[in-house]
């Protein structure tokens, strides 16, 4: 197992799982408790995502961490540092994931997430170290200028394919002030 640490967001890490390939096809953990040195706090929860081409889902955070790997196409994994008392708040980083690679994207606690699929029918799996608990989850604007994520991979003419929950989404501050109240 390889880790290499994302220092734009604190906590943040890639992970690349051995593979092993043969004739077959290939063989892969997606999660062992043993590999990740404490690194992930164990898997609560597993949900998966699948989505168009040019779709953004995003930005979202939890009070727990996930780790996110690509089984099917290919996306741009974003995520920012939502944490007011880090020392990499509102920073943000992404990493390309693809089926054709092991690695494995893990998204600190508290820390937003958000995706752009590169391919049709792009697979997701997130291991999350907690469970759905919408009460004490947080979703962000994608376009927050104070944020300023630059969103890659669309050309002049084509259009992100967005769900109307994302792009309503309330900017870092209101968001976080709605959080802090809801959370008291």
């Amino acid at each position: 197992m390889l880790f290499v640490d994302l220092p734009q967001v604190n906590d943040a890490f890639i992970a690349i799982p051995q593979r092993y390939q043969d004739n077959r096809g290939f063989f892969q953990e997606g999660y062992n408790s043993d590999k990740y040195e404490g690194k992930v706090k164990g898997c609560c929860q597993l949900s998966f995502s699948k989505s168009k081409k040019n779709v953004i889902r995003g930005m979202h955070c939890a009070q727990y961490g996930k780790l996110v790997q690509c089984l099917q196409g290919s996306v741009i994994d974003y995520m920012v540092d939502l944490r007011p008392e880090s020392t990499t708040y509102l920073k943000w980083t992404s990493v390309q994931l693809s089926a054709d690679c092991p690695k494995q994207v893990y998204i600190p606690p508290r820390c937003g997430h958000g995706i752009f699929s590169q391919e049709d029918d792009s697979l997701l799996v997130y291991c999350q170290e907690g469970t759905f608990n919408e009460p004490k989850e947080m979703n962000v604007n994608p376009f927050d200028p104070k944020i300023n994520i630059i969103w890659s991979g669309l050309s002049e003419s084509e259009k992100y394919i967005i769900s109307e929950q994302d792009s309503l989404a309330p900017f870092v501050d209101d968001a976080q002030k709605m959080w802090n109240e809801r959370n008291l």
